[in-house]
């Protein structure tokens, strides 16, 4: 009977959550085309920002957020999530969100922009129906979150949303731990870009935030052509380490306030 009980424990119960302690973890779900970003904190907090979801005006029965990121954070040791976000309201970046925020009753939502479309009423009803908190950002904003600081870098002060959303909506943090940041900008553009760096006044912006490594979420054989050649051109001249989830599959950073280590699916 001690065996069976026991046996059961193991069934039943979730996993111990798999975190490494004091660091920052930013790992990049393979969702195919579209973004999903798992974040652990120093202290234990966990943040998901983008949860994946189907192309822009394609419908499909399968539930990115439901087979693909739920049992991903579940195998994690994951129960409930401290916050999850959109870098912007594209479906394909958030369209899994309402079935995340039931799976996890995050205790916050940060937006950048909540415009009136299918897709962003979708995520506002499941957090309604958790009780999630609504947070919204803009450019400046700054403050500590889980041991690390959190600088808000779009949409700017006085920017309005677009009527249907585009990629310049963007909801962009720069975080730091120690003497290690990560620079999270979605889809941002070549604008985008400029707006990053005239806060932080710089040539261009791969030589502002001088990069150590970079990741691409992208699906593999994608019709949009995906990642372009000059942008892998680009990061490949400033010497980036670049990593593609259609190539490697989920690639997990370590952020130690030192130094940052990469690690793939497979390794």
């Amino acid at each position: 009977m001690t065996i069976v009980a026991s046996g059961a424990a193991i069934l039943f119960l979730p996993p111990y959550p798999q975190f490494k302690a004091h660091r920052l973890e930013i790992t990049a779900i393979d969702v195919g085309q579209g973004d999903s970003l798992l974040m652990v904190f120093p202290d234990g907090k966990s943040m998901l920002l983008d949860s994946g979801g189907p192309l822009g005006g394609s419908h499909s029965e399968f539930d990115i957020g439901e087979q693909v990121v739920s049992p991903y954070l579940w195998s994690r040791g994951i129960s409930r999530l401290d916050v999850v976000a959109y870098s912007h309201p594209h479906s394909d970046h958030m369209g899994a969100l309402p079935t995340i925020i039931r799976n996890f009753s995050p205790r916050e939502l940060w937006l950048g922009f909540a415009p009136p479309i299918k897709d962003v009423e979708n995520v506002l009803e499941a957090a309604r129906e958790e009780q999630v908190k609504l947070v919204f950002y803009r450019t400046g904003d700054q403050f500590e979150f889980g041991g690390v600081q959190v600088r808000v870098l779009l949409p700017l002060k006085d920017q309005q949303p677009h009527i249907p959303p585009k990629d310049d909506d963007v909801l962009a943090f720069k975080i730091t731990y120690g003497k290690t940041s990560a620079l999270l900008i979605g889809d941002s553009h070549k604008k985008e870009e400029r707006e990053v760096i005239d806060l932080s006044p710089a040539s261009e912006f791969l030589a502002a935030v001088h990069p150590r490594y970079g990741v691409i979420s992208v699906g593999a054989r994608n019709s949009f052509k995906h990642p372009r050649p000059e942008i892998l051109q680009r990061l490949a001249a400033f010497g980036v380490r670049t990593y593609r989830t259609d190539m490697v599959g989920a690639t997990t950073f370590y952020l130690d306030g030192q130094t940052v280590s990469a690690k793939q699916a497979a390794n």
